[in-house]
């Protein structure tokens, strides 16, 4: 599925659309670390789910390791991923705080220092962690041979879908994407105007026992986003968007999308933040 034969770090806030990319992506590559961050839900509740995903797709050694900081008090969980990000299907309680005093921004840092050209980030979650990693060891980060970030909205004109569904990860911290955006970091981004329109069917998820919990979740998901998506919510057309998937076919090689050079802005004009 790939050409590209380095190491990966993501940085994901797992909820729904993180749980399958990580579990393909896990399958497909080598997945050095995982940092995680608030967003579809909480750090340590992130922590918990991306444990959980590489724990059934043997890749249980792979490190995760969580942010520490506070949300923002106006932030809530998505309602669309439930209070746990997986819809409440596996009942996962938040992972602990680690004892050793890693952070996921020393996570990011360590991966890039070691990885060099030789290693790719998939940011797939608010840009938190990555904009303060970039603060933090900016010629490390810079060394990398990609950073994909599932952000933006390319150059479409605003609309009524954009503005309830939105570029998700730059409305939880737009000052974070827009840092990451005014950087000269090797950043591709991977835009909400292209990922929707990659729908995944009941058949994309096989007949394993994990291919059918995997399935059960993305349904819930799918339904939540019918309406304004315009697919079916049930029945044998249910569809579900791919937006984190496309991302990782894009770290590896499989596909492009807008680059960095196009977008400088973080648009507020409807109060709904989108990176263009």
């Amino acid at each position: 599925m790939t050409s590209f034969n380095g190491v990966v770090h993501i940085d994901t806030d797992c909820g729904v659309d993180d749980a399958l990319a990580l579990a393909v992506l896990g399958q497909v590559a080598k997945v050095a670390s995982v940092s995680t961050t608030w967003g579809n839900c909480s750090a340590l509740q992130a922590a918990a789910n991306a444990r959980y995903i590489l724990q059934r797709t043997k890749a249980a050694q792979i490190e995760v390791t969580p942010a520490y900081d506070d949300p923002p008090t106006s932030w809530a969980p998505s309602h669309v991923h439930g209070p746990d990000g997986m819809g409440g299907v596996f009942h996962l309680s938040p992972a602990e705080r680690s004892r050793n005093g890693d952070t996921a921004v020393s996570a990011i840092v360590r991966f890039a220092e070691r990885a060099g050209k030789g290693g790719r980030l998939l940011a797939i979650a608010p840009l938190t962690n990555v904009a303060a990693a970039y603060r933090a060891a900016p010629e490390a980060l810079h060394s990398l041979d990609r950073i994909v970030v599932m952000a933006s909205q390319g150059l479409t004109p605003r609309s009524a879908w954009l503005d309830e569904t939105g570029d998700t990860n730059t409305r939880h911290n737009p000052s974070a994407t827009a840092e990451i955006a005014a950087s000269p970091l090797p950043v591709t981004w991977v835009g909400i105007d292209v990922t929707r329109h990659v729908l995944l069917s009941a058949d994309a998820f096989g007949e394993s026992e994990f291919g059918k919990t995997l399935r059960v979740l993305s349904k819930r998901y799918g339904a939540s986003r019918a309406p304004s998506y315009g697919y079916a919510a049930d029945g044998p057309g249910w569809r579900v968007p791919a937006h984190d998937t496309v991302a990782v076919t894009v770290l590896l090689g499989e596909g492009d999308a807008t680059t960095a050079e196009a977008l400088a802005v973080v648009d507020r004009s409807s109060g709904t933040p989108v990176l263009r």
